[in-house]
C-alpha cells in the first residue's frame, strides 16, 4: 500500500528500505499510477462541476512520475523499472 503514502515520505522510506538489503538483495515494489486513467479524470471533472476544490485531495495513486523514483533510488541501487497500463 505504498501508494497511500506521500512521495515526501517515500523520499526517506525507500532509501531506508534499501539500506536493509544484503549485497545482491532485491526490493520489489509495485504502485499504481492511475492519475491519467478515466476514473481519476472523471472524479476531478465531477468535483469541478459541483464546485468542489480538488487541490488538496490525496488521490489513492502515486503522486510522482517514475523518473522521480529513478532519481531518488538510482544513486543507491541498480534499478529495473517499468510502467504498464
Amino acid at each position: 500500500a505504498f501508494h497511500w503514502v506521500s512521495f515526501e515520505i517515500h523520499r526517506t522510506l525507500f532509501p531506508r528500505l534499501l539500506s536493509f538489503l544484503n549485497p545482491g538483495g532485491i526490493l520489489a515494489l509495485q504502485m499504481p499510477d492511475s492519475r491519467a486513467q478515466n476514473s481519476h479524470s472523471m472524479m476531478v471533472e465531477a468535483a469541478a462541476q459541483l464546485g468542489l476544490p480538488t487541490d488538496n485531495v490525496r488521490w489513492v495513486t502515486t503522486e510522482a512520475d517514475p523518473d522521480a523514483y529513478y532519481n531518488l533510488l538510482s544513486p543507491q541501487a541498480e534499478l529495473n523499472m517499468w510502467t504498464s497500463t
